[in-house]
């Protein structure tokens, strides 16, 4: 029994900073791809890094891990940001979404095994409106929280559970974000979000039997108590905790930006 296909932890990568040529490199997000089919075969697809713009924003060499299709062990590959900085595409609006098109080099001679996500699989507002998507239903939200990748010849990334918090504002165009009931941590930023399916629903809904991509980890919401000194008046010390709530990326922001990029990249009209 799996409530989550198989293939969706296969597009999930680690994202990581170069600090030293000789160290290991340290873990600071989650990407996944995303697949646009080419005009040229169904079977074949332009693979979009997406991430969240502050996991690219501030440091100039990024490593990407991701497994292989052979017993080699998982590759660590490069991105030096100070030439590739034109190639990444982050959303007019603010939106916190940079993507970025993989060399065809990773998906060929280094066999790296990606299965990317596609528009089959994304859940765009008309369609959460046909399947009744609301406040409550389960999400999966899968990265690499704490830098914990997995091993060193395999990349494996944590699955972690929660619910809808709010939605209906995005659905009537309110707002260009999704909240989530779900503790994430550093390292799950920049990771994608599914739809739970379910075949149980009340009288008067409808059930989803399909999992679907709803967005990305964009931020936890930090609940912050500050303590004053009774005697200057003036704070003293700021407590701060994870609240729980998280702000995801939807998935309309990640398909526009790709559009952008295609665009941009001359891949498209």
């Amino acid at each position: 029994m799996a409530l989550l296909p198989p293939q969706f932890l296969n597009s999930v990568v680690a994202i990581g900073v170069q600090v030293d040529d000789d160290a290991e490199p340290r873990w600071i997000g989650t990407g996944f791809i995303y697949g646009v089919d080419t005009s040229d075969s169904e079977d074949e697809y332009y693979p979009f890094l997406v991430t969240n713009e502050h996991v690219v924003s501030n440091d100039d060499i990024l490593v990407i891990k991701m497994n292989r299709t052979d017993d080699l062990p998982a590759n660590e590959y490069l991105i030096d940001l100070k030439k590739e900085r034109e190639m990444i595409t982050v959303h007019p609006d603010g939106s916190d979404v940079a993507v970025y098109l993989l060399p065809g080099s990773i998906l060929d001679a280094d066999r790296a095994e990606i299965y990317p996500v596609t528009d089959e699989y994304t859940l765009s507002p008309e369609k959460a409106g046909e399947t009744g998507v609301s406040e409550g239903d389960g999400v999966f939200a899968i990265g690499f929280p704490l830098g914990l990748v997995g091993y060193e010849d395999q990349v494996f990334p944590i699955v972690k559970q929660g619910c809808i918090a709010r939605i209906q504002d995005w659905l009537s165009g309110r707002s260009r974000s999704i909240l989530i009931d779900a503790n994430i941590f550093p390292g799950n930023s920049g990771g994608p979000v599914f739809l739970r399916p379910s075949l149980l629903a009340i009288e008067g809904t409808q059930s989803n039997p399909n999992s679907y991509l709803i967005g990305m980890v964009s931020q936890g919401i930090i609940y912050q108590d500050k303590a004053f000194s009774t005697q200057t008046g003036r704070q003293r010390i700021t407590f701060e905790e994870n609240s729980g709530i998280v702000e995801i990326v939807p998935s309309d922001a990640i398909m526009e930006t790709i559009q952008i990029a295609m665009q941009g990249l001359g891949l498209t009209d």
